[in-house]
């Protein structure tokens, strides 16, 4: 399984432990202790507060890569450099420079999610690569059943949660259909559902598979282990698993 984006995980970060930041941050320009009776944590209102528990909200929305994770996180970094702005022309308590390098790292952080590569995965559940099933080119035989005949069609690549048939016969969207896989002297059967189909070259279907037994998916197991293991070489010269000439 690959890893999410490092840059969704550190920017996540940095929002959860904002709020230890902004407050040391309150402390020290106000020469205020964490502990005792001045601590900082009395003279924070109820505003300030509700800013602060803001933060950790977005983090798991942005860890989680959701649509209202990314809404969030753009108009509350936008409340936050306006924010900023209005307190140090209110109240300049705030070193200048800092709060320069503040507004920069928000606006730089609200460009860096604006970028469409960044922002894609957040609106379409399909581009999330890192929690989808690794998914591997074969040229495995197979025989789909449409109707009441049996189809030759070869798999050209495979995953555990389905697989590309290459077949000229017409198959229904939304319909399930018998898959017989050969792997080798190995052959079972699966129902796999069409869930879409491709009109040019190489022609067929892409199927899910549903309903597989536990002598199936141990089957199934035994090709994935052997694709992952040979995933820096070429598929198709796998002897164990190719189609047979």
């Amino acid at each position: 399984m690959k890893k999410r984006p490092l840059s969704f995980t550190f920017i996540s970060l940095c929002y959860f432990v904002a709020p230890l930041v902004q407050i040391a941050q309150i402390a020290y320009f106000n020469d205020w202790p964490f502990l005792g009776p001045r601590s900082v944590f009395y003279h924070l209102s109820i505003y300030e507060w509700s800013i602060l528990a803001v933060f950790p909200v977005i983090a798991i929305g942005l860890f989680k890569v959701t649509k209202w994770g990314y809404s969030l996180f753009i108009a509350f970094s936008a409340f936050l450099i306006l924010n900023n702005a209005l307190n140090y022309f209110v109240s300049p308590t705030y070193n200048t420079n800092i709060l320069m390098l503040v507004q920069i790292f928000l606006a730089g952080l609200v460009g860096l999610f604006l970028q469409k590569h960044n922002s894609a995965p957040y609106f379409n559940p399909q581009l999330k690569w890192w929690e989808r099933d690794a998914r591997y080119h074969v040229n495995l035989g197979a025989r789909l059943k449409v109707g009441q005949n049996m189809t030759d069609c070869n798999i050209l690549d495979i995953s555990k949660g389905g697989c590309f048939a290459q077949l000229d016969k017409r198959c229904i969207l939304g319909n399930t259909y018998w898959l017989t896989i050969n792997l080798d002297d190995i052959h079972f059967n699966v129902m796999g559902r069409v869930m879409w189909d491709s009109k040019f070259n190489p022609k067929g279907y892409g199927l899910m598979f549903v309903g597989m037994q536990e002598g199936e998916l141990r089957a199934l197991r035994t090709l994935m282990n052997a694709l992952k293991q040979s995933q820096n070489s070429s598929v198709q010269n796998i002897e164990k698993y190719s189609r047979s000439a």
